[in-house]
Protein backbone atom coordinates (compact mmCIF):
# COMPACT_ATOMS: atom_id res chain seq x y z
CA UNK A 1 0.00 0.00 0.00
CA UNK A 2 1.32 3.47 -1.21
CA UNK A 3 1.51 6.08 1.52
CA UNK A 4 0.14 9.20 -0.75
CA UNK A 5 2.33 11.46 1.31
CA UNK A 6 5.58 9.92 -0.59
CA UNK A 7 3.93 11.43 -3.68
CA UNK A 8 4.98 14.69 -2.00
CA UNK A 9 8.24 13.79 -1.68
CA UNK A 10 11.01 12.23 -4.36
CA UNK A 11 13.04 11.14 -1.58
CA UNK A 12 10.36 9.38 0.31
CA UNK A 13 8.97 7.93 -2.86
CA UNK A 14 12.89 6.75 -3.53
CA UNK A 15 13.31 5.33 -0.15
CA UNK A 16 9.97 3.52 -0.43
CA UNK A 17 11.13 1.95 -3.79
CA UNK A 18 14.61 0.67 -2.31
CA UNK A 19 13.16 -0.96 0.18
CA UNK A 20 10.34 -2.83 -2.06
CA UNK A 21 13.89 -3.33 -4.27
CA UNK A 22 15.36 -5.07 -1.28
CA UNK A 23 12.51 -7.21 -0.42
CA UNK A 24 11.97 -8.85 -3.64
CA UNK A 25 15.90 -9.19 -3.41
CA UNK A 26 15.29 -11.43 -0.01
CA UNK A 27 12.64 -13.11 -1.62
CA UNK A 28 14.45 -13.92 -4.64
CA UNK A 29 16.96 -15.10 -2.26
CA UNK A 30 14.81 -17.01 0.33
CA UNK A 31 13.18 -19.18 -2.95
CA UNK A 32 16.57 -19.84 -4.81
CA UNK A 33 17.83 -21.40 -0.90
CA UNK A 34 14.70 -23.30 -0.60
CA UNK A 35 15.11 -24.44 -3.97
CA UNK A 36 18.94 -25.57 -3.77
CA UNK A 37 17.40 -27.70 -0.20
CA UNK A 38 15.27 -30.04 -2.25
Amino acid sequence: MLDESLLDSPEGLAEADHRALLRGAAEAGARVRTAARH
